[in-house]
């Protein structure tokens, strides 16, 4: 046995599927009584390497220091949680600074990217049943600020291959006519054509199908 994998949730499964690609021997050991039954089960499934910007965002350390005043935020910080965090939080809150954070952003997108593309391969192998809706997600906005963050942090990873598209409200009803009880609400949206979702778990299945095909040990 070349290698042994704790956890048969989609992380797991992919693991053992890409090893046993390169022709390595796998056992896979798993708490429950089947595969993907934890996190992997009820998953979103939102395959989307256009959101890579990390959340510790410059001006993260504002939000914070508002969270423990009673402010909505959307990072809290309890003070019952500062004695653990330690040096960890103070890396996090470096992180924080703009080119670090850009940095940072551009090597998830690269990863994230590859992931998405090698999603997308395997599932032409393994044609999974796995209620794969796409291509394209849409992020819609009814607040200005988030807006043009989102379109900024867009049109920085454009470079790097990231495609998207600026809609106006209308647009954005028409491509989800779904949203049209909320469209005076509607700022705009970015819709990116080549992220998708699918049922996590149903790719799941699908890689054990595979990986026991192969010979692994489960």
């Amino acid at each position: 046995m070349d290698f042994l994998v704790i956890g048969a949730g989609l992380q797991g499964l992919c693991t053992a599927y890409a090893l046993m690609q390169a022709g390595a021997s796998v056992r896979l050991i798993e708490a429950r009584e089947d595969v993907a039954l934890e996190t992997s089960f009820a998953n979103a499934g939102m395959v989307h390497a256009s959101l890579a910007d990390p959340w510790n965002k410059p001006g993260v350390t504002r939000q914070i220091l508002a969270s423990l005043i009673g402010r909505p935020s959307a990072m809290p910080l309890r003070l019952k949680a500062l004695p653990g965090l330690g040096l960890w939080g103070l890396q996090f809150l470096s992180a924080a600074r703009p080119a670090r954070h850009r940095q940072a952003t551009r090597d998830n997108y690269a990863l994230a990217e590859l992931s998405r593309k090698t999603i997308l391969e395997w599932r032409t192998r393994l044609c999974p049943d796995d209620d794969y809706q796409g291509p394209g997600l849409l992020k819609f906005y009814r607040d200005g600020a988030s807006y043009a963050a989102g379109l900024k942090a867009s049109d920085a990873l454009q470079n790097m291959g990231l495609r998207y598209t600026d809609l106006s409200a209308e647009q954005v009803v028409e491509k989800e006519p779904a949203l049209a009880p909320i469209r005076d609400k509607l700022l705009g949206g970015i819709y990116y054509p080549d992220d998708f979702k699918a049922d996590a778990r149903a790719f799941c299945l699908s890689l054990k199908a595979d990986i026991c095909g192969r010979g692994a040990d489960m």
